[in-house]
């Protein structure tokens, strides 16, 4: 068995940690945290590299307005950047279904999704928006309906510039 093997089975077990674990109800309380982790769902794929660029961008920048929102952003589209280094480090092709099993295994870990993507544009995200609802995470498509987070004095009051917040 390559190495490539042991890690794709490890990302199922895992996965299905966190099912056992949280979809079948055995961890009922979510820690307290004080903050959401918010999955960024939205269409990844396009024709061309700077058109899977531009759809990477426009889930980080959604990312970017959920940290100022005193959240933590889960961006799967980070894996544009991954991937290609995987493959400069000689690891074999990997096919779509490497990046859904290890995008859904986060996805439940979140609080909430934010869809960035229209229904029927990307069926990536329109299947990880069914999982979510199926894992009971709620599904918003809106920035305005992630709660701000932040203490009165706004980002900066929670960032104080020391790493902790």
């Amino acid at each position: 068995m390559n190495n490539f093997t042991v890690f794709m089975l490890s990302c199922v077990i895992f996965g299905l940690t966190f099912v056992g674990a949280y979809g079948l109800g055995i961890l009922t309380e979510e820690p307290d945290r004080g903050y959401l982790m918010v999955y960024v769902a939205g269409s990844y794929w396009a024709d061309t590299h700077e058109g899977r660029t531009a759809n990477t961008y426009k889930a980080m920048d959604a990312g970017i307005h959920v940290y100022f929102k005193c959240h933590y952003a889960i961006i799967p589209h980070l894996g544009h950047w991954v991937d290609p280094r995987m493959t400069e480090l000689g690891y074999p092709e990997r096919p779509n279904s490497f990046w859904y099993v290890l995008d859904n295994m986060v996805l439940y870990d979140a609080d909430i999704m934010l869809k960035i993507s229209e229904q029927g544009q990307s069926r990536g995200a329109d299947a990880e928006e069914k999982l979510a609802q199926s894992l009971g995470i709620p599904v918003v498509y809106s920035l305005d309906d992630i709660p701000d987070n932040c203490p009165e004095g706004g980002f900066e009051e929670f960032y104080d510039g020391s790493g902790i917040g």
